[in-house]
C-alpha cells in the first residue's frame, strides 16, 4: 500500500485581496428585524451575514471586546507542552522525541509577513482561534515556504467556508474558494495539510445556529440602542430648559421671544422685548434610575457571565472580598481552560498531522500544564506534624521537591540557625523559699511545656498534636496560673483575654475548668517532682 504524504503546494489556496477588506463593511446600527432575519437565515448554511454581526457586535460594544481579547490573551500564553507520544507506562521512544521536536521547531521558526495583517505567528493563531470558538467557527489556512515547512497562519472569514444548500448533499463544513455567495464548494480534504478547522456549539442546535456570540445579540441591542436612547435623552433633558413669557396679543414680541431662546442655546446670552418673563428651569442631576442605563449593566453583566463565568468586576467591584475575588479567578480559570482545550484538540487533531504527514502514529500532543498552586505556609506546618513530631520518615529529596528548595550539593556551606540558650533550672532550696513567700513555683521550659499539652487535652478533648496552633497561647495561661505573684483579678483578665482570641473553645475556658485540669496533670505523675500547687481562684 502506498503511504507517501500527498504533496503540498506552497501557493496559498485563499489568496487574499483589497476586496477582502471592504467585504468587513459592516452597518454599525442594525434594526432589530434585521438581526433576527440573519440569525434565521444562517441555518441555510451560508454564515458570513451572521458573521458581519459578530463583528458589529465586537466593533460596537467595548465590554464584549474587552471580555473575548482577555480569555484570547489568556489562552495564548497559557503554558503549554508538547509531550512526545509514548504507550502507557513506558518512555518514549527516541523517533517520537525527534518528531515533537520538529515540531516545536516548526513552530518556533515561523515567520509570518508584518506588512500583511491576515497572517500570524502560533500565539497569534490561538488568540484567532479563541474568536473562533465564540463565533462558533474556526477555519485556519497554513502557509508554507517553497521547502515545504510552514511559514504562517491565516485565519479565514466566514465568507469562505459554508454549509451546502443542496438538500441532496452531506452535511458538512465546506471551503468557498472564492469568497463570493453560491460559490462552488470544495471538501477540505481536497488540499491535504493547509487548513484546521474548528467547530464550537453552544448548544445542541446545528453548528450554524449554535454560536455562543448567538446568545448576547438580544443583549447586544439592548445595550446598542440603550446608548442610543441614553443620548437622545441627555440632548432632551440634560440642559437647562429656557422658558419666557411674553404679551398676550403681541405676536412680534412672540417671533422675537422665540428666535432669541432659540439663539441662547449657542450664544448663552438674550435680548428681549420689553415686558418678557425669563426663567430658566434646571435639568435633572440624577441618571442613576434611567431604565437606559439599567439595560446598558445588564448586557455588560450578561457579557461578563456568559463569556468570563462570572460578574465580579460588574456587581462586587467596591467590596473587597478577597473569598469571593478567589472564588471568581477560579471560575475565570476553568472559562480560559475550556477555550484553551478546545483550541487544543482541534490542534492536535489537525495540525500535528499536517506539520508530520510521514510520521504515521507517532505524533505529540499539546497539553496544558499550569503551574500547581498551593499553600506554602500550611504544606510546612503540616510537614512539621508529620516529621518533627510523629517522626515520618521520608526521603530528603522529596521533602526539597515538594517545598520547591533546591538540595545542597557536596561541600556547599550549608546555612544553620544557632540553638536557643538553655533557661537555668532553679535550685530545690530556691523552689522551696519562693513557695513558701508566695506560692510561686518556677518549673524549667520541658516540664512547663509538657504540663501545656496536658491541661490542652484535659481542656479541649483534643490530642496536643492537633493543637499546635495555640499552644503558645495556652502556655502563657499556663504560667500565668503558677505565678503566685498574680493577683486573682489580674488572672481572670488573662483568662478571658484568651478566651476571646479562641472562641472555638470559649465555653470551656474557665477557672474551674483550669483548676481541674492544672491539678489532674500535676497530680497524674507525669510531671513527678515539678512540685504542686494548690490554685485557689
Amino acid at each position: 500500500m502506498d503511504t507517501q504524504a500527498p504533496t503540498r503546494i506552497s501557493a496559498p489556496v485563499i489568496n487574499p485581496t483589497a476586496w477582502d477588506r471592504l467585504q468587513h463593511l459592516i452597518n454599525r446600527t442594525m434594526a432589530p428585524h434585521s438581526v433576527e432575519s440573519i440569525l434565521q437565515s444562517a441555518i441555510n448554511g451560508d454564515l458570513r451575514d451572521q458573521g458581519l454581526v459578530f463583528l458589529a457586535m465586537m466593533d460596537t460594544w467595548p465590554r464584549l471586546q474587552k471580555c473575548i481579547n482577555e480569555v484570547a490573551g489568556a489562552v495564548a500564553s497559557a503554558p503549554l507542552t508538547l509531550e512526545p507520544f509514548s504507550l502507557r507506562g513506558e518512555d518514549a521512544a527516541d523517533s517520537a522525541t525527534e518528531a515533537a521536536a520538529s515540531v516545536e521547531d516548526a513552530l518556533a521558526s515561523l515567520t509570518p509577513d508584518p506588512t500583511r495583517s491576515h497572517e500570524c505567528d502560533f500565539e497569534g493563531l490561538l488568540e484567532r482561534m479563541t474568536h473562533g470558538y465564540y463565533a462558533g467557527h474556526s477555519v485556519s489556512e497554513i502557509y508554507y515556504h517553497p521547502n515545504e515547512s510552514p511559514r504562517a497562519f491565516r485565519v479565514l472569514d466566514s465568507r469562505y467556508y459554508s454549509y451546502p444548500r443542496d438538500q441532496r448533499s452531506e452535511d458538512r463544513l465546506m471551503l468557498n474558494p472564492s469568497g463570493h455567495y453560491n460559490g462552488h464548494l470544495e471538501d477540505f480534504s481536497n488540499y491535504p495539510g493547509r487548513f484546521v478547522v474548528g467547530i464550537n456549539s453552544g448548544h445542541l442546535g446545528h453548528a450554524s445556529v449554535s454560536a455562543p456570540l448567538r446568545s448576547l445579540v438580544q443583549w447586544w441591542m439592548a445595550s446598542h440602542f440603550g446608548l442610543k436612547w441614553m443620548l437622545e435623552f441627555a440632548q432632551t433633558f440634560g440642559t437647562p430648559i429656557r422658558w419666557a413669557t411674553y404679551p398676550n396679543g403681541d405676536d412680534c414680541a412672540m417671533n422675537a421671544v422665540s428666535e432669541m431662546l432659540d439663539t441662547m442655546g449657542l450664544l448663552g446670552w438674550g435680548a428681549f422685548p420689553e415686558g418678557t418673563t425669563l426663567d430658566v428651569k434646571e435639568s435633572s442631576k440624577s441618571a442613576g434610575d434611567l431604565p437606559q442605563k439599567a439595560l446598558i449593566e445588564m448586557a455588560d453583566r450578561q457579557v461578563d457571565i456568559a463569556i468570563l463565568g462570572q460578574s465580579l468586576t460588574t456587581d462586587v467591584a467596591d467590596s473587597g472580598s478577597r473569598a469571593l475575588g478567589d472564588v471568581h479567578a477560579s471560575v475565570r480559570k476553568d472559562a480560559i481552560n475550556s477555550v484553551a482545550n478546545w483550541a487544543l484538540r482541534v490542534l492536535n487533531s489537525q495540525l500535528i498531522p499536517a506539520l508530520l504527514p510521514e510520521n504515521g502514529l507517532e505524533l505529540p500532543r499539546f497539553k496544558l500544564n499550569w503551574p500547581e498552586i498551593s499553600d506554602e505556609k500550611a504544606l510546612a506546618e503540616r510537614d512539621e506534624i508529620l516529621l518533627a513530631r510523629m517522626k515520618l520518615p521520608v526521603a530528603k529529596s522529596w521533602l526539597y521537591g515538594r517545598h520547591n528548595v533546591p538540595e545542597p550539593e557536596e561541600g556547599e556551606e550549608l546555612f544553620s540557625i544557632a540553638p536557643p540558650t538553655p533557661e537555668p533550672e532553679a535550685e530545690p532550696a530556691a523552689v522551696e523559699a519562693q513557695q513558701a513567700s508566695g506560692g510561686r513555683m518556677v518549673m524549667n521550659r520541658p516540664v512547663v511545656d509538657q504540663l501545656t499539652d496536658a491541661v490542652m487535652e484535659s481542656v479541649s478533648g483534643e490530642a496536643a498534636v492537633f493543637l499546635a496552633g495555640v499552644r503558645p497561647t495556652f502556655r502563657r495561661l499556663v504560667a500565668t496560673a503558677l505565678d503566685g505573684s498574680i493577683s486573682d483579678a489580674d488572672f481572670i483578665a488573662t483568662l478571658d483575654s484568651v478566651a476571646l482570641s479562641i472562641p472555638e473553645m470559649r465555653s470551656e475556658l474557665n477557672t474551674e475548668s483550669l483548676q481541674r485540669a492544672l491539678e489532674e496533670a500535676i497530680g497524674s505523675g507525669m510531671l513527678a517532682g515539678a512540685g504542686e500547687r494548690v490554685i485557689s481562684r
